[in-house]
């Protein structure tokens, strides 16, 4: 586990809520605009993820509603804060809401880091338009110092079995 500046090994309710704040400061990211920020938050190798099902453990193999590595969300970034994005004009406005956040795996190395579970909901306005997307989402998280990297972000989507508009905002 980390140590805190006292050398000491982190507790679990400090590290949890160490843990909470950092997803409550990621959503927050979303929510005020600042894409290239949130999209520093990623380890270099980091994924995001949304399967096309909540039982779907294969995501080369199997069809993906996203997939994307870093470099790809720069490029998701680039594009949606772009002037000519029409695709997102006028931009969404979302308020991204986390709870029920549960740490699963305490380990903390370079290779696994720590697996948190937590509930996400979304609402987006664009324009007259409004609509609500929630999601199961799985952080694996690597620890460096007192940072914290995503080495992946797993967003199950409770309306993946069901039609929705295209996601061009991030959860």
């Amino acid at each position: 586990m980390n140590s805190s500046t006292s050398g000491q090994p982190e507790d679990l309710g400090a590290l949890t809520l160490r843990i909470t704040q950092f997803l409550y400061h990621e959503a927050w990211l979303l929510d005020s605009g600042q894409l290239q920020a949130w999209v520093e938050l990623f380890s270099d190798d980091g994924m995001y993820w949304i399967p096309s099902s909540p039982t779907q453990t294969d995501r080369l193999n199997q069809v993906s509603i996203v997939l994307e590595d870093k470099a790809l969300l720069q490029v998701r970034m680039q594009r949606l804060c772009h002037e000519d994005a029409h695709a997102v004009t006028p931009m969404p406005a979302t308020v991204h809401t986390v709870s029920n956040v549960n740490l699963l795996d305490g380990r903390s190395d370079s290779e696994f880091g720590y697996v948190v579970r937590s509930v996400v909901t979304m609402h987006e306005q664009r324009g007259d338009i409004a609509r609500t997307l929630s999601a199961y989402a799985t952080h694996t998280l690597l620890s460096n110092d007192d940072e914290f990297k995503i080495a992946q972000k797993r967003v199950d989507l409770i309306q993946c079995g069901t039609a929705f508009a295209p996601i061009s905002v991030l959860l």
